[in-house]
């Protein structure tokens, strides 16, 4: 093997080694592979230019320069101009006297460069820039070199992709930072608000005379529990037998120390059932009244509905949680993506060498001393070749981690269309159906699909693919649910709600316990034992419908038994127009 190269297989291999290390600071690294690149290589200067797409696709950014006395020569617009001829091509290219017209040549003889190499650094079809080799002095192995450089491309591509990602998570948090911020200060003045403005604001107030034992409930204060004026009678009963058993102590305890003195007035959070079985949260307010012996003889208060402000609380907690996390899971997914390919590419190739009758492979076994046959049967007997599929089986079940991982903290891509949600639910519900794992005892062809779609329904605005992946994880969590369940159904409903359509998957399995329901949408929490579950399903479905679709989606109980989980999604979302940023509403 030609010493050039060995040297550059050596560094490539460093490379690898480093890049945990050098992934967080695209500087750093482009030195780094800059100075090797130089010192290998007969080359007077080596530059490393990032595509600045937050800008302008045609504007490129210095990321390093080898010497860095030099660095002036990548800010000017010869080399830039040069750069941006390196979208047109596709491996690493020699610019010299023989090159064509408009190749780049011409701008290098303006700034007095000699014959030079131009190597775009792309991954996986996307641009991230590119490294300019300038004025070649030894051509000796230019080829190997060459063929050496488009291998390393990709990495250091990916290496600028991921710090152009990082940047952008950064972004994303500290504007969804600042939003929570907002609506705390907002909530805060809302509540001074009710405090300063009792009876001019939605309150429901009420009087309750202690020397008579007359109590006075306004229309509205049983409006919040859902009853009419004269529907429930004016008595202290009416709150007291409404009072969550969980709530109940404190709430009595709050008014009894008013009652006596204790306090001049109290204010105090608890759930009063509602008409239709449900719970409503009331902030409850009181105030005393003491006659002249300093004896409590009358107390007023009001009942403000904070229910919604309660889930809202609970949203943003769990979103600037999910937020958090986010940004954690893009890193570890970005730093254990390279090894793990790594890791698969090569027992791929073992498992080809090992197998299959290749030319190679059978001259490879003659010159040993045995046939490929006898190899084989070694492996057979040794149980080789399982232990190879194990290892696939398992990189392959930790590349659907890192995959899911980055679909969680990714923000939307990809095209959104007009989609009918109950041709999207019976694709999924099809392709779920071939989904039968004794692991996991259950077989989704035993399950009763019944479908209630309205008919009516408009399409909707989305991305289809990432819909139907909701779709599918949910179909799938409840068909493991009831895996125990005798008779196992699974109903799917839609229907639409002025400016909403809603979407139910709902299954009569055992049911969420409330503890679990709360954090059903947290990162990596799961119920299920140990290596059948990521934790990141929900999570993921949560991300694609409140961040991707403006939507939301909540897991409801079913009355004796079963879990519904209910999905939102506007219709008043505009979405993409194929090949440009225009947006227009589904027809």
């Amino acid at each position: 093997m030609p010493q050039e190269q060995i040297a550059f297989s050596e560094l490539f291999a460093d490379l690898v080694i480093d890049i945990l290390a050098l992934a967080g600071s695209p500087g750093e690294c482009g030195e780094y592979i800059a100075t090797q690149v130089r010192s290998l290589i007969g080359v007077r200067t080596v530059l490393i230019l990032q595509c600045d797409r937050q800008l302008d696709d045609d504007v490129h950014r210095v990321v390093a320069v080898v010497p860095e006395r030099r660095r002036s020569l990548g800010e000017t617009p010869e080399l830039n101009l040069l750069a941006n001829l390196s979208h047109h091509m596709d491996k690493a290219t020699v610019i010299g006297p023989q090159s064509l017209p408009g190749s780049g040549w011409e701008q290098l003889q303006a700034l007095g460069i000699g014959e030079s190499v131009v190597i775009p650094l792309c991954y996986s079809g996307n641009r991230a820039g590119v490294m300019l080799l300038l004025d070649l002095m030894d051509k000796r192995g230019t080829g190997t070199i060459l063929r050496t450089l488009d291998k390393l491309a990709p990495v250091l591509a990916l290496i600028l992709r991921n710090a152009s990602l990082y940047s952008g998570l950064e972004v994303q948090v500290s504007q969804r930072t600042m939003e929570l911020s907002r609506a705390n200060a907002a909530l805060k003045e809302s509540e001074e608000r009710y405090a300063l403005a009792l009876r001019g604001t939605n309150d429901g107030i009420w009087d309750w005379n202690l020397r008579t034992g007359e109590v006075y409930f306004s229309p509205r204060w049983k409006e919040i529990i859902g009853y009419g004026p004269d529907e429930i009678p004016n008595e202290l009963d009416q709150w007291r037998t409404r009072l969550h058993p969980d709530d109940a102590d404190q709430a009595i305890h709050a008014s009894q120390r008013c009652i006596s003195g204790e306090v001049p007035s109290f204010e105090v959070e608890f759930r009063l059932r509602h008409k239709d079985g449900s719970y409503r949260w009331i902030l409850g307010r009181g105030a005393s009244l003491k006659n002249e012996q300093g004896e409590v003889v009358r107390m007023a208060g009001a009942h403000t509905d904070i229910t919604e402000r309660r889930r809202m609380m609970d949203v943003m907690l769990q979103t600037e949680k999910m937020m958090s996390v986010g940004g954690l899971a893009a890193g570890m997914a970005h730093e254990i993506n390279n090894p793990l390919s790594g890791i698969l590419q090569n027992v791929q190739v073992m498992a080809r060498r090992l197998t299959m009758d290749t030319p190679a492979n059978i001259q490879a076994a003659n010159e040993a001393g045995c046939s490929l046959e006898a190899i084989r049967h070694f492996m057979e007997k040794r149980d080789i070749l399982a232990s190879l599929d194990a290892i696939r089986e398992t990189g392959c079940r930790a590349a659907r981690i890192v995959s899911s991982m980055l679909e969680f903290s990714r923000a939307s891509t990809g095209n959104a269309s007009c989609a009918d949600l109950g041709q999207l639910l019976d694709k999924s519900t099809e392709l779920c159906a071939t989904d039968y794992d004794l692991k996991k005892k259950y077989d989704f062809r035993n399950i009763r699909v019944v479908r209630e779609y309205d008919s009516h329904l408009p399409p909707v605005p989305c991305s289809d693919t990432q819909i139907q992946q909701v779709f599918m994880n949910l179909l799938a969590n409840a068909a493991q649910a009831m895996a125990d369940t005798p008779a196992p159904t699974i109903t799917l409903r839609t229907a639409l709600e002025t400016d909403h359509v809603r979407v139910e998957i709902e299954d009569n399995g055992p049911g969420m316990p409330p503890e679990v329901r709360k954090r059903a949408f947290e990162p990596f929490f799961t119920t299920k034992p140990v290596g059948e579950g990521t934790g990141l399903g929900l999570s993921v479905s949560y991300f694609i419908i409140v961040n991707n679709h403006h939507g939301d989606i909540a897991a409801q109980p079913v009355p004796g038994g079963g879990t519904r989980m209910v999905i939102r999604l506007p219709l008043s979302q505009a979405y993409p127009k194929h090949g440009g940023g225009d947006t227009a509403p589904c027809p």
